[in-house]
């Protein structure tokens, strides 16, 4: 004989199947007798009542011929254990990297149909990707606002931009599907720097191709998320290059490591503000590059023209997509590449 389903939990229907064999040929029938924590439960082949964990449960089956019973047999099993729901949670929105705490709360609460367990929850972070605090070892590590590591200390967010907490709910012996909820940080760093201007009209002094870039300081007063590069053109001469590339390098004694790139189509003339599919991050204040650069170049006389002005302009050679500028580079001003007037949109 039988009790199914094996291994029961909460809510589950319980059958119990026997057979007999009578040598005297006689059908015999069987009757079922039910008993859970030691007391009496019904009879019949289902039990007619709810278990709830750990309790035990015996089904007895008993067969007689007609004229006399058999010995009883009987099966038990003992009622498991049931995991949690999966609650719901929210990280705190666009908060202020190094400013604002990241907090995961838990929105909507774990259940358990156990209604004597208790739950507890287990926080996890992930910051661009790497597990915090363990892959971070100038990480504080997180903190408690509702439940045991449930917040990221301002002092750590700005160690990365995006922010994944996942919570799961544990009764002690199972536990839920995580429940995850990913913010962005934002930066309260400016960006500033005496943009050059857009000559109405200049002597042609050069022809820029794709194995140009021009690049020009800026500086920034904090962290900062690049979020769109600005161009422009003298409407005279336009651009005969069929895209441009903008890029961001570090180090303030010239362009060094390539921090991000974009490409877009070349306007005729006029500034132009492109944003950008993907932001990247500008870690700390500092004097940083912007550099530009085109493919598909014509190579006439009008092709990036360059205007000089009082002070002499200084063009460096490097492909785009370089990971480093060459040297050397001036770090006393910007670039007087006068047709060129190049930004970078930050936040």
């Amino acid at each position: 004989m039988t009790i199914s389903p094996a291994d029961p939990v909460f809510g589950d229907t319980l059958t119990c199947r026997a057979e007999a064999i009578d040598l005297d040929g006689d059908e015999p029938t069987i009757t079922y007798a039910w008993t859970v924590r030691g007391g009496d439960a019904g009879e019949g082949e289902t039990l007619g009542q709810e278990v709830v964990k750990d309790e035990e449960v015996v089904c007895s089956a008993t067969a007689n011929d007609g004229t006399e019973d058999s010995e009883s047999m009987s099966d038990s099993v003992t009622v498991g254990n049931t995991a949690p729901t999966a609650p719901t949670v929210d990280a705190t929105d666009e908060p202020e990297a190094g400013s604002d705490d990241i907090f995961c709360e838990v929105t909507a609460e774990s259940t358990d149909v156990d209604a004597a367990d208790t739950l507890t929850y287990d926080f996890s972070w992930y910051a661009d990707g790497a597990v915090y605090p363990d892959d971070f070892s100038s990480a504080t590590g997180p903190t408690t606002t509702a439940y045991t590591g449930d917040t990221v200390p301002a002092a750590d967010t700005s160690l990365a931009m995006d922010w994944t907490c996942t919570v799961v709910a544990t009764d002690g012996t199972d536990s839920s599907a995580g429940a995850s909820d990913t913010t962005v940080t934002v930066t309260s760093g400016s960006i500033s720097g005496s943009r050059d201007t857009i000559a109405s009209s200049c002597s042609n002094i050069g022809i820029h191709n794709s194995l140009y870039a021009l690049a020009q300081p800026f500086t920034t007063s904090g962290a900062v998320t690049v979020s769109g590069f600005g161009i422009g053109f003298d409407t005279a001469s336009g651009s005969q290059c069929s895209t441009c590339y903008m890029a961001v390098y570090d180090d303030s004694s010239g362009p060094n490591n390539l921090l991000g790139e974009a490409s877009f189509s070349c306007s005729a003339g006029g500034e132009v503000t492109h944003s950008l599919s993907s932001s990247f991050s500008i870690g700390s204040a500092g004097t940083y590059w912007v550099a530009h650069s085109g493919d598909g170049c014509s190579g006439s006389s009008s092709n990036f023209q360059v205007c000089e002005s009082t002070t002499s302009a200084t063009t460096h050679y490097a492909a785009h997509s370089a990971t480093t500028m060459p040297d050397p580079f001036i770090s006393d001003g910007w670039y007087t590449d006068e047709e060129f007037a190049t930004w970078v949109v930050g936040y």
